[in-house]
Order: structure tokens, then C-alpha cells, then sequence
């Protein structure tokens, strides 16, 4: 099994540099082609929203449409494949961020009742507690 960096990821998915993105490429294609198995760490996963929404103003829809495609590829192993699935279900149908919920879940996977946050987008979700303004 061979493991990726936030870099290499977003290259792959992005296609947008002429020398990279087809190095990316053919790492994960050879490797999903050998049944090798490709490891995304979970802050490699959170890194690659921050990235495709900040700096390539991907809408949240696309991300989305992204984080399923990687969800679903029988040749990616996740870390917290479970957490992953339910952040992504969050983000979804509710106005945070992906990574907020990523740490929602993996709290509660720690048998944390909640997260504190002053995250006012946060504001619905149970698995945060939002602190108000004095």
C-alpha cells in the first residue's frame, strides 16, 4: 500500500499542472491498477477541502461531489472511513465546513458528548455546543 500527501492529492484531482498532476496521476492509477491500495490520511482528506474551497474556490457541491467520488473508490483506504462518511453526510445537508464536522465525529467517536465552538454555522448541529457572546 502506498500512502499520499495533501499535495499529491490535489494535483491528481485538480489537473492542473502539466508536470505534476500527470506524476499523481500515474502514482495512484499504477497503484489501483496492482490492487495495491492508496492510504489517505484524514488530515490529508481535510487538507484537500481547505484547499480545493480556498484555493481553487471549488463550490461546496463539487467538493462533494469529490469527497463521494473518494469515499466510493474501492482502492482508496481511509482513516476514520466511518467519520469521514458522516462528516460528509453533515456537510451535506448543513452549513459548516467539512472539517468541522470531521471533528464533530471523531469527537464522538471518543465518547465526547460535544465540541465547544464559536462557530456560529455550527449553531444546529448536536454535535457542538455553540458559546454565545457575553
Amino acid at each position: 500500500m502506498i500512502a499520499l500527501d495533501t499535495n499529491v492529492l490535489v494535483r491528481y484531482i485538480a489537473q492542473d499542472d502539466p508536470t505534476q498532476s500527470p506524476q499523481a496521476t500515474q502514482i495512484i492509477e499504477d497503484a489501483l491498477s496492482r490492487e495495491e491500495g492508496v492510504f489517505i490520511p484524514l488530515v490529508v482528506l481535510c487538507e484537500t477541502v481547505w484547499v480545493l474551497r480556498g484555493y481553487y474556490k471549488l463550490a461546496k457541491q463539487r467538493i462533494i461531489h469529490v469527497l463521494d467520488a473518494i469515499i466510493t473508490e474501492k482502492g482508496f483506504e481511509l482513516e476514520a472511513r466511518v467519520e469521514i462518511a458522516k462528516a460528509l453526510a453533515d456537510y451535506r445537508h448543513h452549513p459548516g465546513d467539512f472539517t468541522d464536522y470531521v471533528i464533530g465525529h471523531i469527537a464522538r467517536q471518543h465518547r465526547c458528548s460535544m465540541v465547544f465552538t464559536f462557530d456560529h454555522g455550527l449553531i444546529t448541529s448536536p454535535l457542538f455546543r455553540f458559546i454565545e457572546k457575553p
